[in-house]
């Protein structure tokens, strides 16, 4: 049950990167994501670049053909150009890794309950 879980998670993860890397490979849609998330401490982002290297930090600066990224690790600043970048995300999980994780503690718990009743129910039969 619990490789089925797991794999299950692990599908949706999967799919959901390739969709939204599909979605966001698009310079001015990648624009429109950077100005959407403003500039400062608070507009966190992880970037995808086209070459696969994942970068984490804030957007400090934002151009017409390329906006400036505060890198985490090592603390410098990157200048990248919308035309390099394959995908945009936030700081944290995406909307359907954490439903996958939510129905996958959710049935966790379902099945121990159940088995707790169970168990409960069937005296010294089951032992």
């Amino acid at each position: 049950m619990r490789q089925t879980i797991g794999v299950l998670l692990a599908l949706v993860v999967t799919f959901n990167s390739i969709v939204a890397l599909a979605a966001t490979s698009d310079p001015n849609k990648i624009k429109s994501e950077i100005a959407k998330r403003g500039t400062g401490e608070k507009a966190r982002v992880r970037i995808t670049t086209r070459d696969h290297v994942q970068l984490k930090g804030y957007i400090s600066e934002i151009g017409d053909n390329t906006f400036a990224l505060m890198l985490k690790h090592p603390p410098e600043t990157r200048t990248l150009s919308y035309s390099d970048v394959a995908q945009v995300r936030g700081p944290g999980l995406s909307k359907p890794a954490k439903i996958g994780i939510g129905v996958g503690a959710g049935l966790a718990v379902g099945t121990g309950i159940a088995a707790a009743v169970i168990l409960a129910k069937c005296g010294n039969f089951c032992r």
